[in-house]
């Protein structure tokens, strides 16, 4: 309501939301995680003090530990609500993209840029820098970026300005990911992803008037 009523939030809300928690609980949400649970019953009983112990795929990945890549595409690995699992956040997202909720030009340039920037750091041997395809599977990047970033109310309106924004927030994820104290990174690339993106579809709009007035 702050910004003028239903479907004219500025930032993502769900992005927003999980922003405050992730800063103001700390702890909780980096540093404490839930070993998965193999077999039945799973997870059911098996919650005690000690159960809460396992780092994320990034950290340990960062540390030089070795992370299975069928293990980050399957899921079977610590990790917040939804993120985990590469493979069904895919199957999900080709759904939401094939089904027009979801635009195909973000998904794409943010994936690129990310990859693209992780690369290089990494094949300069960058110290801390993972592999590009534990980047791209671990650590929420899918989940933000097929998802989160692609919003149709706080994401850009315009094609031009949606490879600008998917590319912006790729790219700003890389960069937080591997020279900040956040791992993830994804979360606060969108919500600046989210800011910019009037900026982008209007100064986009002036240029087409600008064109067609020629």
């Amino acid at each position: 309501m702050v910004f003028g009523g239903f479907g004219r939030n500025i930032f993502n809300p769900a992005i927003t939301g999980r922003a405050f928690i992730y800063v103001s609980f700390g702890a909780p949400m980096t540093a404490e995680w839930v070993n998965p649970f193999k077999g039945f019953p799973g997870g059911f009983g098996a919650f005690a003090s000690d159960a809460v112990t396992s780092a994320t795929p990034m950290m340990q990945i960062a540390k030089g530990a070795e992370v299975s890549k069928v293990s980050l595409l399957l899921g079977n690995i610590s990790g917040c609500l939804g993120e985990t699992s590469a493979i069904l956040l895919l199957i999900g997202g080709i759904y939401i993209i094939v089904k027009k909720f979801a635009s195909y030009r973000i998904v794409i340039s943010g994936t690129l840029s990310m990859l693209l920037i992780q690369t290089v750091l990494w094949l300069f041997r960058v110290k801390g820098i993972i592999d590009p395809p534990s980047a791209l599977l671990g650590g929420g990047f899918m989940l933000g970026i097929l998802y989160m970033a692609t919003d149709p109310v706080s994401a850009s309106q315009t094609n031009p300005g949606r490879w600008l924004y998917g590319t912006f927030i790729g790219a700003v994820t890389a960069v937080i990911r591997n020279f900040s104290i956040w791992s993830g990174g994804v979360m606060f690339a969108i919500l600046l992803g989210n800011m910019f993106a009037p900026i982008l579809d209007y100064y986009i709009k002036q240029a087409k008037k600008k064109g067609a007035g020629k």
